[in-house]
């Protein structure tokens, strides 16, 4: 993360650079640009070596909560050392607050261990942060998707209990329409559901 001033939007991603082995011809690398802010934001990606390397997005639109995967991929046989650079600009849509952050493109020899496995925790400590909130956020999204389930099938079932039982003499007089009229095993089924989403809505979260 980097910002020019304390009004930047810090710039978010998977990782600081990237290594390409000298021995691999047309390497393709991945990074991960998230947006943890609750607004979309625009990015633009530039490259001191354009000659060097080709990227499968350089601009484009991130919405509010999501990632975007980035393909760098080298198509030059470059000398171990070499480092270029991909500057990452980000805004907010439709504002004038922007932030930047640089991403390493490191040639390296052959058997050199990969950084997505060498990475020490605290380089992934910040991701990781943000993975479980993103995690985190989507639970709780499902767990109030699954309680108005529940609610909506409880309800359900409760007017399904107090709508009159087919057969019974109060049925016949009963201003409820007899395409509503529940047969008394249907009313059993009701009830053992209305009991089943009972205990899901109660139970402690």
């Amino acid at each position: 993360m980097s910002g020019a001033d304390e009004d930047a939007l810090p710039v978010f991603l998977n990782t600081t650079e990237l290594h390409f082995r000298l021995s691999e011809k047309s390497q393709a690398k991945l990074f991960t640009l998230y947006n943890p802010f609750g607004h979309s934001i625009t990015y633009k990606i530039l490259c001191t070596a354009t000659r060097n390397y080709t990227l499968n997005e350089t601009t484009g639109t991130l919405q509010a909560k999501c990632c975007q995967d980035i393909v760098v991929r080298c198509i030059q046989r470059l000398p171990v050392g070499n480092v270029d650079k991909l500057k990452i600009e980000i805004c907010k849509k439709g504002a004038q607050t922007s932030g930047s952050c640089v991403l390493n493109l490191i040639t390296v020899p052959s058997g050199h261990p990969d950084p997505e496995e060498t990475r020490n925790n605290e380089s992934l400590l910040p991701t990781n942060r943000m993975s479980a909130s993103m995690t985190s956020e989507r639970g709780n999204d499902r767990n109030q998707a699954n309680m108005w389930a529940c609610l909506v099938v409880g309800l359900f079932c409760a007017i399904a209990l107090v709508c009159p039982t087919a057969g019974e003499p109060d049925s016949k007089t009963s201003s409820v329409p007899p395409m509503l009229h529940m047969s008394a095993q249907q009313k059993l089924v009701a009830s053992y559901i209305l009991g089943i989403v009972s205990v899901l809505i109660l139970r402690p979260m």
